[in-house]
């Protein structure tokens, strides 16, 4: 069980326990293995180890070949940014089935579901930067701004039609 998954399974504990002696045992567990993940979560920054990060390169390569026709330049900066997503992704995938790889693979599938602002921030340090924003606009589809403009889109080509039909019926 990884230390996400018992923080988890002790604060659903606690929240289910009205035993005063086991509440102050189960809190102190809580916050020990909070310190825990705090710590790895820093150490795991420090030593720059991220799991599979070739793997993570690759398919970032991939994305930027067909998104932009090129290879990414890649530097420390862009690096840096990759593990952190990694880091990111690690901390805030909720299944033993899901890896972060599969986040990141997920992500950049479905990149054509943002916003064009979002579409054109291809660099890595662009996507670590508006990730919350990515992952947001990707879990809830089109937003309400996107769907007014279709909206408003369509009611123009609808006025549009309307003006040329009255015009050749004029003829």
């Amino acid at each position: 069980m990884q230390l996400n998954e018992q923080i988890r399974l002790v604060e659903m504990t606690i929240n289910d326990n009205s035993d005063a002696d086991l509440l102050e045992l189960l809190n102190g567990i809580l916050e020990s293995l909070k310190r825990l993940e705090s710590l790895d979560n820093e150490a795991r920054k420090k030593e720059g180890k991220v799991p599979d990060y070739k793997s993570f390169v690759d398919v970032y390569f991939d994305f930027h070949i067909s998104a932009a026709g090129v290879k990414p330049m890649m530097n420390g900066q862009q690096g840096k940014a990759l593990k952190e997503i990694i880091i990111y992704l690690g901390d805030n995938v909720k299944s033993a089935e899901f890896t972060a790889l599969d986040a990141w693979t997920w992500i950049l599938s479905h990149w054509k579901q943002l916003t064009p602002f979002l579409q054109n921030q291809i660099t890595l340090s662009s996507i670590k930067k508006n990730l919350p924003e990515i992952l947001m606009q990707l879990r809830n589809g089109a937003t309400t701004q996107q769907k007014a403009k279709a909206a408003t889109a369509t009611a123009k080509a609808s006025i549009i039609r309307r003006r040329t039909r009255a015009n050749h019926k004029g003829d």
